[in-house]
């Protein structure tokens, strides 16, 4: 006698003790003899030692292992046809289980004997109801015979709202098992997604869910797929794969993208090119440069595609990889492909040329403006010309090549006032737009704010484009000059899009110039109340533990966060970054994040060495950017309070600050409500520098850039004016209340915002002023 009949001929054992099987089943494994006493007494403990059921729990009619028990327990209540059926449900089963309306289009099978199979299963408890819609009798209802006045669509709509899902995870496990073992698996995988792709396709609303599984099921039996089927998988896989994309789910996207290569041989070429083109895209947008550039070149080598038609990918992926002067070399023989007019050794690209490329550029107002009125640009060639000139200028600032840049971004600045604009042009123009900001004049700092204002409309057109290309974008025009036209709100939208915090530091574009845009990020931060939180849990956990993952340039940069912190210490900063990045993009960082903890530690006359030896000759071969407007204001600092001088040092201090203090002004003007507080503030330090001037003049100077802070509600300004005012009345021993009032608007600002990190600092570097303050007057005694 086996368990079903004992079952059928004890029914005081139903249902109660068919559940307590059921559950010890699956609670339970037996691999080998050794375990059967487990089994045994967990038995014995349920039913007692004399129980009939006990007694006849035998190996021979029950099974020793899982995969025994499972195959008797599904042979015991099902038959052929419900088998057929609990294989689809298995094969379509997610993690809460599945539709009736889903399994009907798997099997296809009409809606009543589908219903009827499943309620076999449902007996013999195998499915399990997780809905009150399977009171519904479906059979009947689908039938000619019921007594309800039902549209087809009112049927289908009852059938999707039935949900099931197998008594325990192991019975859907066991049964997907059987079917690779069998290797039935991919063949009927093949079979659910061609009938899903035959309904899913009708529907009028598609589901991103619905396709996703169905294309699940097309990855699944790629291998099995018929040639005449290749371009129907292609079409799906590939669109899975964007449809991923667009949930930020890479690794899934990847998991499609990945067959897809095996499947277009026997379709045609321009089929062929987007396929490929959509997985080396994804590879990169993945982060996985060598597997684009091996997508790229296999494609070359199989398929005979044209270099160029590749040419982005390739100088993306070298850039990402380090190898610049490959990249340089590729980008700058598909520009001469495409009718850029380079000299054969490209650096040495003549003056003449350049003078020309200008003189064709309407340089008015109207003229940038008009820009947004010219017709898009849909030439695929002039496209891609603007895809890797801006490639190739952002390298190119980073490397010191800016002959060859200018030239480039002219010649472009050309092309779209005759070829049309697009939003790859954005680069383009925040570089021509920069070059306008260096001129330091009114007029160019007019023409550079109207081309900001052009670029930022000609990407927030652009529905095409991705986030990931806008955020970089707007990182970019962040470290380059959006300080001097943007306001402090505008500014943090720019490295926060859609005030959304992103814990990927490096942005999927123009990463050469991840350095100088995160570095732009920290000074922010410091200045404008945003917090250390520029890394993420991960990162900062990859940095403890050692990753060797984690590149150099991310270490320096938390190294950098964790030194502004307070969290570590200058000298070891230094000598472990001394020789860091020996470009001069790499230098103007390194060495303007020491200059600032050198002045907040008030070692004011290493400072002021610094920036005679190293500092301002870096920041004068380099375009102005955000950093530059942060370079000065610490100038401007240092030299109020350094003590030693030479005559021949204080000529060129003095050279310098009257170059600093012009452009700041001319910044302040064309942005008063971010820069004309700190440029009050660089007057006074100058004003402090000035030994003549008398000291209730500096304290008005102070007062009018607090006043001046508040009118524009620059809470941020107004906190670190008041320290510094604190600061200087310390230094020359001034009244305690005056110094306590200044201190207590500061530190009240600070906690208002509840910047605590910013407070600690703020405190500490307060008692190290009065320490030092302290030290000077009894070394006087």
């Amino acid at each position: 006698m086996n368990i079903s009949e004992h079952l059928q001929s004890h029914p005081q054992y139903n249902p109660r003790v068919v559940s307590i099987i059921r559950r010890e089943c699956f609670a339970f494994d037996i691999p080998n003899k050794n375990d059967k006493a487990i089994w045994q007494s967990s038995l014995s403990t349920i039913f007692g030692q004399n129980s009939y059921l006990y007694d006849h729990l035998s190996n021979s009619n029950y099974g020793t292992t899982r995969k025994e028990i499972l195959t008797n327990y599904l042979n015991m209540g099902t038959n052929s046809d419900t088998r057929a059926l609990l294989k689809v449900a298995a094969l379509i089963s997610n993690g809460s289980g599945f539709f009736f309306s889903d399994l009907i289009v798997a099997t296809d099978l009409p809606m009543a004997e589908a219903f009827q199979l499943l309620q076999i299963c449902i007996h013999s408890r195998i499915i399990v109801p997780t809905s009150t819609y399977y009171k519904i009798p479906m059979d009947l209802i689908a039938s000619d015979q019921t007594p309800f006045d039902l549209t087809d669509d009112n049927i289908w709509k009852l059938a999707t709202l039935c949900s099931y899902k197998f008594y325990h995870d192991s019975i859907c496990t066991h049964i997907i098992k059987e079917l690779n073992a069998s290797g039935e698996f991919k063949e009927l995988s093949r079979l659910c997604g061609l009938r899903f792709y035959n309904t899913i396709t009708k529907e009028r609303l598609l589901n991103i869910g619905g396709y996703l599984q169905m294309a699940t099921h097309f990855r699944n039996s790629y291998e099995v797929a018929g040639p005449e089927e290749n371009e129907k998988y292609v079409e799906v896989l590939v669109q899975a794969g964007r449809y991923a994309i667009s949930t930020y789910n890479m690794k899934l996207s990847q998991w499609f993208f990945n067959v897809v290569g095996e499947l277009v041989y026997n379709l045609d070429s321009k089929t062929q090119l987007k396929s490929v083109l959509t997985i080396a895209e994804n590879h990169f947008n993945s982060r996985e440069f060598e597997q684009c550039l091996s997508v790229v070149e296999n494609a070359q080598r199989k398929f005979g595609f044209d270099r160029l038609i590749f040419s982005i990918q390739i100088v993306r992926c070298k850039i990402e990889l380090g190898d610049y002067d490959e990249a340089h070399r590729i980008a700058i023989e598909c520009l001469k492909e495409l009718g850029v007019p380079l000299d054969d050794d490209d650096e040495y690209t003549s003056e003449n040329s350049l003078e020309t490329c200008l003189g064709k550029i309407p340089l008015s107002v109207a003229d940038i403006r008009g820009i947004l009125k010219i017709k898009r640009c849909k030439n695929s060639r002039t496209l891609l010309m603007y895809q890797l000139i801006s490639e190739l200028i952002v390298l190119f600032k980073v490397q010191g090549k800016d002959k060859v840049r200018r030239f480039l971004t002219a010649y472009a600045m050309s092309q779209i006032h005759t070829q049309g604009s697009s939003p790859y042009c954005a680069v383009i123009l925040i570089d021509f737009a920069q070059s306008f900001v260096n001129e330091t004049t009114t007029s160019g700092m007019l023409k550079a704010k109207e081309l900001s204002i052009v670029m930022s409309s000609l990407i927030n057109r652009a529905p095409e484009i991705s986030l990931s290309y806008v955020q970089s974008i707007y990182e970019y025009y962040f470290s380059c000059h959006a300080v001097f036209f943007e306001s402090i709100e505008k500014m943090s939208d720019l490295i926060h899009p859609g005030n959304a915090s992103s814990h990927c530091t490096r942005s999927s574009y123009y990463s050469s110039f991840h350095l100088i845009v995160n570095v732009s990020k920290i000074f922010f931060s410091c200045m404008n109340g945003e917090g250390f939180k520029m890394f993420s849990t991960f990162k900062c956990k990859s940095y403890l533990t050692g990753d060797p993952q984690m590149p150099e340039m991310d270490n320096f940069l938390y190294d950098s966060e964790m030194l502004l912190a307070g969290h570590s210490e200058l000298n070891e900063f230094m000598r472990k970054y001394q020789s860091f990045n020996q470009t001069s993009v790499g230098k103007f960082c390194y060495y303007l994040i020491v200059l600032l903890v050198m002045s907040r530690e008030h070692r004011f006359d290493e400072a002021a060495d610094l920036v005679l030896k190293v500092l301002e000759d870096l920041s004068e071969k380099l375009p102005v950017s955000f950093l530059h407007h942060q370079y000065y204001l610490i100038c401007g600092k240092v030299f109020a309070y350094h003590q030693t001088k030479t005559p021949e040092s204080e000529e060129q201090v003095e050279r310098i600050l009257a170059r600093q203090f012009e452009r700041y002004e001319l910044w302040a003007s064309t942005n008063k409500p971010t820069l004309l507080p700190r440029y009050l503030l660089l007057s006074t330090y100058k004003q402090i520098r000035e030994n003549h001037v008398d000291k209730l003049e500096i304290l008005d100077s102070f007062e009018e850039a607090l006043q001046t802070a508040h009118k524009f509600h620059n809470v941020y300004d107004m906190c670190w004016i008041n320290l510094e005012c604190a600061r200087w009345l310390i230094s020359i021993n001034q009244k305690r209340h005056r110094i306590s009032r200044m201190v207590k608007q500061g530190l009240k600002i600070l906690r208002s915002l509840e910047l605590n990190n910013h407070l600690r600092l703020a405190e500490l570097n307060l008692m190290n002023t009065l320490r030092t303050k302290i030290t000077e007057i009894n070394g006087q005694g």
